[in-house]
């Protein structure tokens, strides 16, 4: 998925793939917040795999946005700066999820302390999916206001005169070699 989505990045601009990326992770998250105890497995990978295909539509789209513009010298330096800010980014999501599903054990179970070894020892098995449901409902909002940032991505990607050449900035005309 993540080849055809670049370029169709490429040619299309990130501002219209990645809220549709969005939106299918969205919606693979939300069908999660629906699962009950005896929920089908393939229920369960649909759900997964809808937040893939989404994934797999929103990385390219975004990653391929945030080198426009720079020089070829630049890329190397932007690559190991992005691939950090992933990196940390993804595992404070994590650790907020966490956080909020220990809560969410806490609240529901009764007795439980938020670790979820014990919480599956409880008897009703319908508490914590209410645990789950309402970890997975904090990530559907969480994801959501992923969509307004979306908004100020440029609609397409600027023409270049040249594939070594980055698009110029400036996009007022030269009156001084024109006299």
């Amino acid at each position: 998925m993540m080849p055809i989505s670049g370029k169709l990045a490429d040619r299309h601009g990130a501002r219209l793939l990645s809220p549709f990326g969005l939106l299918l992770m969205m919606s693979g998250t939300v069908l999660l917040t629906m699962v009950e105890p005896g929920t089908a497995r393939l229920a369960l990978m649909g759900a997964v795999l809808l937040i893939g295909l989404g994934h797999g539509i929103l990385a390219p789209s975004l990653m391929g946005t945030s080198y426009q513009g720079l020089d070829r010298a630049a890329i190397p330096t932007a690559t190991t700066g992005s691939n950090i800010l992933i990196r940390v980014g993804g595992s404070f999501g994590v650790a907020a999820i966490a956080v909020i599903l220990q809560t969410a054990i806490r609240d529901h179970v009764p007795g439980a302390t938020g670790n979820l070894k014990e919480a599956t020892a409880s008897t009703d098995t319908h508490l914590l999916a209410g645990a789950f449901t309402d970890t997975l409902w904090w990530a559907a909002a969480r994801a959501a206001l992923a969509f307004v940032p979306l908004l100020f991505l440029p609609r397409r990607r600027p023409r270049t005169a040249s594939a070594d050449q980055p698009a110029s900035r400036d996009t007022t005309p030269d009156t001084a070699s024109t006299h």
